[in-house]
């Protein structure tokens, strides 16, 4: 069955062309995109396309390195507001989900590779995907040094933050679909993708308290701030007892 799709008015030729090639990938992705719908998207004729950005494997790599770019623009904003590891944490995840609110497209492509193992991702994308791990892997060395959070894997920490993120963002529908069939009265839940996603992870980051303390912090389990209000007024306190 032909695919129809109506033709973007002229205006930024590289922008659109990107937007356009965006969207395709988004859809059909890498191997099932093709350049004259892109073209046609786009509002241009291909030779335009060739001229302004290459051919199909240049358009997928200026389309994920944008996002890329996107989420490291973000993911700066976003550190230097904060000075706690679980600040850091959060921060992440909102790169991510503020990037996915800037280019829609994102989550879908994201998802995608993933799911392929990122076989057609090219090398400059690995490379930029490589400098945010670093910079997580640098988040978790600091905290677990200062006894902050448990030894991790930055590379573990990474496909959790940006799956659950990409994940909680594509899945609205699905969750109430499932809610309606299997758990009615379920609420949606609370706060953005980034914020449940970060709160979850780091209530396993964070390093457990010594046996004698986990009995008084049950009983003042209600007081205690979650991770999440944590990150957000400058962090969790935690007590260290002695062994005997």
């Amino acid at each position: 069955m032909p695919r129809k799709t109506a033709p973007a008015p002229l205006g930024d030729h590289p922008r659109d062309i990107l937007a356009a090639a965006a969207a395709e990938f988004a859809e059909w992705g890498f191997a099932g995109a093709r350049v004259d719908e892109i073209a046609r998207r786009a509002g241009v004729n291909k030779a335009m396309l060739y001229y302004h950005v290459g051919d199909k494997a240049k358009l997928y790599e200026k389309v994920i390195l944008d996002t890329v770019g996107c989420v490291a623009a973000h993911l700066q904003e976003g550190l230097s507001r904060e000075t706690t590891p679980e600040g850091k944490i959060l921060a992440i995840a909102m790169a991510f989900e503020a990037a996915a609110t800037e280019k829609p497209f994102m989550p879908q492509v994201m998802m995608r590779e993933m799911a392929m193992g990122g076989r057609d991702l090219p090398a400059p994308a690995i490379e930029a995907f490589a400098r945010i791990i670093q910079i997580e892997a640098s988040i978790l060395d600091e905290a677990f040094r200062s006894g902050r959070f448990v030894a991790t894997n930055p590379l573990t920490l990474h496909i959790l933050i940006v799956g659950g993120t990409m994940l909680h963002l594509v899945g609205k529908e699905v969750r109430e679909r499932i809610r309606g069939t299997a758990l009615p009265g379920l609420p949606e839940p609370a706060g953005s993708a980034a914020e449940v996603v970060s709160s979850l992870l780091l209530r396993g980051l964070l390093l457990r308290p010594q046996a004698g303390f986990l009995k008084s912090a049950r009983k003042n389990r209600a007081k205690a701030p979650t991770p999440l209000a944590s990150a957000r007024t400058g962090g969790i306190v935690i007590k260290k007892e002695k062994r005997a």
